[in-house]
């Protein structure tokens, strides 16, 4: 009887840390994710958040870069947007430089929604900007991500 309970605790431990060992590193290494926080950017600007991810944000966004470091040739990722109702272009943005649609998306009617990113890629900086539809002004914007 002592055996299965310890038995079951140890395995219950180590089911309960696997997910700390799948988070990204600070070198870019696995799966950053980064929350969108509103931008006032109406100037068609392409502009990263100052917000880093503690704090207030309408949502996040997952970036990775699978394969080898240095060997990468796609950026995948998952944008999820929280309490924003509208239509809103994706955009990303590689090393600082100007932003790239990669897709859209539309909301509910509680202003949630959800977009899979998959484009061609290498390791890098990235952030990702949404953009209203209705206006063209960035609406949200994450902070810079590396991923390698």
């Amino acid at each position: 009887m002592k055996r299965t309970v310890i038995s079951a605790a140890v395995l219950s431990l180590a089911v309960a840390g696997s997910g700390v060992s799948l988070a990204g590193t600070t070198d870019g290494q696995g799966a950053q994710k980064r929350g969108l926080f509103a931008s006032d950017e109406s100037n068609g600007a392409c502009t990263a958040s100052g917000n880093a991810s503690p704090g207030s944000p309408n949502g996040f966004v997952i970036l990775n870069a699978p394969g080898k470091p240095g060997d990468t040739s796609n950026i995948l990722g998952e944008v999820s947007l929280k309490r924003a109702p509208g239509k809103y272009t994706v955009e990303l943005s590689y090393n600082g430089s100007a932003c790239a649609a990669v897709g859209a998306f539309t909301t509910n009617d509680q202003g949630n929604g959800n977009f899979h990113i998959a484009t061609p890629g290498t390791g890098g900086s990235y952030f990702v900007v949404l953009r209203n539809v209705r206006d063209g002004a960035q609406s949200f914007a994450t902070a810079p991500a590396t991923v390698n």
